[in-house]
C-alpha cells in the first residue's frame, strides 16, 4: 500500500499529510482526475498486449494479422479509462464505511 500511494503522490492525484491530523486526500476533484491517471500512475500505461507498448515490441508486428485488432481495441480502452472520472466510479469502499471524495468538493 505505501508504494502505491507514493505512485499516487508523486503524480500529483493525492496530498498526503502526517501528523495527528493528517490522512490522505484527493489533489484535486474527483471529477478531474480519470481512471487512466490512476492506473498509469499505479502500473504504467493500461496495455491490452505488449504489441502496444511499440512497434518494435513485437517480431510479428508488421505482419501480425491481429495486430490491427489489438490496436482498435487498446484505443478503445485508452478513451474509456481517459473520460472516465473518480467521480463516476465513487462510492463505498469494499468494507463499505467510507466513500472516495476530496475535501471541499
Amino acid at each position: 500500500m505505501p508504494k502505491i500511494i507514493s505512485h499516487l503522490a508523486n503524480r500529483g492525484l493525492i496530498i498526503t499529510e502526517r501528523g495527528k491530523s493528517g490522512g490522505i486526500r484527493l489533489a484535486r476533484k474527483p471529477e478531474e482526475i480519470s481512471i487512466y491517471e490512476v492506473v498509469e500512475a499505479i502500473d504504467g500505461p493500461p496495455l491490452l498486449n505488449i504489441c502496444m507498448t511499440g512497434p518494435n515490441e513485437c517480431p510479428l508486428n508488421t505482419r501480425c494479422k491481429v495486430y490491427d485488432m489489438w490496436k482498435k481495441a487498446q484505443e478503445c480502452l485508452d478513451a474509456s479509462l481517459r473520460e472516465t472520472h473518480l467521480a463516476e466510479v465513487e462510492g463505498p469502499c469494499s468494507n463499505g464505511d467510507e466513500n472516495l471524495s476530496s475535501e471541499g468538493s
